[in-house]
C-alpha cells in the first residue's frame, strides 16, 4: 500500500473504504469525462459565437470579454 499512497497520496485514499473503491471511482470518471469535455467545448464555442456576433476581435481588445454583452 505504501506504493499506492505515494502515487495517490494518503489524504486522497483516506476518503475511500479501500483501494478497490478508489479504482471503481476512476472507472466512473473515465466514463463521464469524455461527455464533460464535449460539453466544455460546446459551451466555449457557443460563447465565442455569441461574442463574435458583436465584435470579431472581442478576445484581443478587452480585458473583460463580457463587456460586449452589455
Amino acid at each position: 500500500m505504501l506504493g499506492l499512497e505515494f502515487i495517490f497520496s494518503k489524504q486522497r485514499l483516506e476518503h475511500y473504504k479501500d483501494i478497490n473503491e478508489h479504482f471503481e471511482n476512476l472507472k466512473l470518471i473515465s466514463k463521464i469525462m469524455p461527455k464533460i469535455a464535449i460539453l466544455e467545448i460546446y459551451l466555449r464555442n457557443a460563447l465565442d459565437y455569441e461574442l463574435n456576433s458583436n465584435c470579431k476581435e472581442w478576445i484581443k481588445i478587452s480585458d473583460n470579454p463580457f463587456y460586449w454583452l452589455k
